[in-house]
């Protein structure tokens, strides 16, 4: 499908505003649904889509700094996350 690449694009984009915030396990976590999207996309997005329920969900991430919010990257985190959840859905 046409949005597989927009999907992998924003899942890349996340994963590095989470490795620039050293919350790196969920950097991994979303950079293995690039691949998996090309092999089976219907259990990927299944699975993104699982990542938006529940306590500690990807919904509940604010990024931090020396414990201070980052502002700039929870904007621009917040809005991939919008993205990525109307492509999978």
């Amino acid at each position: 499908m046409k949005n597989h690449e927009q999907i992998k694009q924003i899942l890349s984009q996340m994963a590095d505003v989470l490795h620039q915030c050293h919350l790196d396990e969920w950097a991994v976590r979303l950079g293995t649904f690039c691949t998996s999207l090309d092999t089976d996309p219907v259990a990927t997005k299944s699975s993104i889509l699982s990542l938006y329920g529940g306590m500690g969900s990807i919904n509940d991430i604010v990024l931090y700094r020396n414990m201070q919010p980052l502002i700039a990257e929870n904007q621009i985190f917040d809005q991939l996350r919008e993205q990525l959840y109307s492509l999978v859905r």
